[in-house]
């Protein structure tokens, strides 16, 4: 039957509370309940970037992290990247051996002072990259260990033999730099010392891909390794998450619909309260037990999710530095992100594509309002414990607090959020129920008239069945005295065979009578 525009408006604002209710037990065992007990949250998220290794007051992501920036923030010391001095003088024998200056190209023998060996990227240079402290250094029992900055500082391809003077003069200067400045003749270093541009830029690349290529590959191992294991781990987390928050939601929904009949109706005659409430549990059972392939697939949405918000915080960690609530922010904002895209991409099959629009915009507002709430709930907190008696348990309250407001806020905008939908993309509103109720008074007339066709079709299928039954019948009359005509008619021929044989007898018996007869007249006429 047709509804009146007064019963439509009525069943939205139905539907609105029922999406309150619903929103409201998602927020506060999702977002807001298991999310605070399943993930511990951090600045700069769960790897440390290089971005928030080299600023001063940067997060890093544990205890090894934070001790290598610790030692990366001290002054210089040449003494704690040097090689041993037995080991740089096999290094320095090792590098003469050339016979060359390996900046002028000039022989070594006419030098009036020992050569020197030259770190070609200044040990303080390697010393003050952030990269190669995070990628290279360690830390073990004793406190961080630095053997693997200094192997790669004091390695060969860094290593240069040359004279006492251009050493000396070159220092800790970036060599390119340093063979371009000028002194106060107007001549350049490379000038004055004599350098050969050409050998000494070639030696310079070499150990600028040697270092860079060690550390950028050593960074990139450690890295990816920390983002494979606590992505898998995020990934773990926010596929529980999601799939116990589904059920858990279920679950408490079902209860209060319960609640809510057994209040109404009451105790059914006749039945045990413990029979009536097992009953009910047995019906909430049922309803969470059918969520469970929602639940399944929840599971891997989540996993997906958690995996790519953990890639997302550390990418962005890479530019900014991200607070404990922002990393939170993605880490829940991005699937519901994820499931908006879906639905947009990959609507259910049967939706239609405005219907797959709708529902979409629906879930990216509750993104945005879950997200406005996490950087809102410490404020809501802070309340909290401003009333005294609530202090103890103000993490608690606040965050039930904070997603009862999400919740309701999410439904409201949802709501606000369909009229504008039916306002704008659907005809106008009152226009639009009007023509439902035309279609439906229709479809009704339609139904009706469809009704009686199909009640004569069957009438006349009936009386059809009827009649074949009753041809049936007499078909079997028909082919009985059939049998019997010709029982009847093979008799007949029988009697007409044997009639036919007595009638020869008879003849032959009269023929032989009269034959008797005239002898018997000839012997009368002899006497």
């Amino acid at each position: 039957m047709p509804v009146s525009n007064t019963a439509l408006k009525q069943q939205r604002l139905d539907a609105l509370f029922n999406e309150c209710q619903q929103h409201v037990f998602s927020q506060v065992l999702g977002a807001f309940g298991l999310s605070r007990a399943m993930f511990a949250d951090k600045a700069g998220g769960n790897v440390t970037t290089l971005h928030n290794f080299e600023s001063k007051d940067g997060p890093t992501a544990n205890a090894n992290d934070q001790a290598l920036k610790e030692n990366f923030q001290k002054d210089f010391e040449r003494k704690n990247f040097s090689a041993s001095q037995k080991e740089w003088c096999e290094l320095r024998k090792e590098k003469m051996q050339s016979g060359t200056d390996a900046y002028t190209g000039e022989t070594l023998a006419g030098l009036e002072d020992p050569p020197h060996l030259d770190h070609v990227i200044s040990l303080e240079e390697i010393a003050g990259n952030a990269a190669a402290h995070l990628a290279l250094g360690k830390v073990g029992p004793d406190g961080v260990d630095l053997k693997a900055i200094i192997n790669l500082a004091n390695d060969e391809a860094n290593l240069a033999i040359t004279n006492a003077a251009l050493n000396g003069s070159k220092n800790s200067h970036d060599l390119k730099e340093w063979m371009m400045k000028t002194g106060d003749d107007g001549r350049t270093n490379a000038e004055r010392f004599g350098v050969d541009p050409e050998r000494a830029e070639e030696i310079y690349n070499a150990a600028q891909t040697h270092v860079n290529g060690t550390v950028n590959s050593a960074l990139l191992s450690k890295q990816a390794g920390e983002l494979l294991s606590t992505g898998a781990k995020q990934a773990a987390g926010m596929a529980l998450r999601q799939a116990m928050g589904l059920l858990l939601t279920e679950l408490v929904n079902a209860l209060f619909t319960e609640l809510k009949a057994l209040i109404r109706h009451g105790f059914e005659v006749g039945k045990s309260v413990f029979r009536e409430i097992g009953e009910r549990l047995q019906k909430v059972g049922a309803s969470v037990a059918a969520k469970l392939p929602d639940a399944l697939s929840a599971l891997l949405d989540g996993g997906v999710s958690g995996f790519l918000s953990n890639l997302l915080t550390f990418v962005i960690n890479s530019f900014i530095t991200t607070g404990a609530r922002l990393v939170r922010v993605i880490r829940e904002g991005l699937i519901g992100l994820f499931k908006a895209f879906k639905m947009l991409v990959m609507p259910p099959v049967g939706m239609t594509r405005a219907d797959s629009v709708r529902a979409g915009s629906k879930m990216l507002i509750t993104v945005i309002v879950s997200s406005i709430g996490i950087l809102l709930e410490q404020s809501v907190v802070t309340f909290v414990s401003s009333l005294g008696p609530l202090a103890v348990i103000a993490d608690a309250v606040g965050a039930v607090l904070t997603g009862i407001i999400v919740g309701l806020s999410a439904s409201l905008l949802a709501y606000l959020l369909d009229r504008l939908f039916d306002k704008y993309l659907d005809t106008s509103d009152e226009s639009r129920l009007d023509q439902q109720l035309d279609n439906a008074a229709k479809l009704e007339t339609m139904s009706a008239a469809l009704a009686q066709q199909l009640e004569a079709s069957i009438d006349n299928l009936r009386n059809g069945a009827a009649s074949m039954a009753i041809y049936q019948d007499i078909g079997k009359v028909y082919g009985q005295a059939g049998q019997a005509a010709n029982d009847t008619l093979s008799s007949m021929r029988l009697i007409s065979d044997q009639t036919g044989i007595q009638i020869a007898a008879s003849q032959s018996l009269v023929q032989q009578l009269e034959s008797d007869h005239l002898e018997i007249e000839a012997f009368l006429k002899k006497l």
